[in-house]
């Protein structure tokens, strides 16, 4: 599925009232995209690179290419698929965006 943002409005009783989902322009998904390459790029400092395991290496470089090459990949903004975050990554992210869905 493209990525979308959800905003979920609950009224004062916790009762869900109001449902907005929205297809995200080259602006969100730029934020977006650079955002996540910013909070991995500590991951990729020698003092942390060698304390990865070989998996781990190998997931963060992929899911940064992809992030890169967004840009070249998609013609539209409403067609972005972001990849999936490395499960091991404890980064706050945009959850709902980063489900390679």
């Amino acid at each position: 599925m493209p990525a979308r943002y959800t905003t979920i409005k609950f009224e004062a009783d916790g009762v869900t009232s109001t449902t907005t989902s929205y297809a995200l322009d080259w602006d969100d998904v730029r934020r977006e995209r650079d955002i996540a390459l910013s909070f991995t790029d500590k991951y990729t400092y020698a003092d942390r690179w060698s304390t990865l395991s070989a998996q781990q290496q190998t997931e963060l470089t992929t899911f940064r290419s992809v992030l890169r090459d967004i840009p070249q990949n998609f013609a539209n903004a409403e067609d972005v698929i972001f990849p999936v975050k490395p499960s091991w990554l404890n980064e706050s992210l945009s959850e709902s965006l980063f489900t390679g869905e």
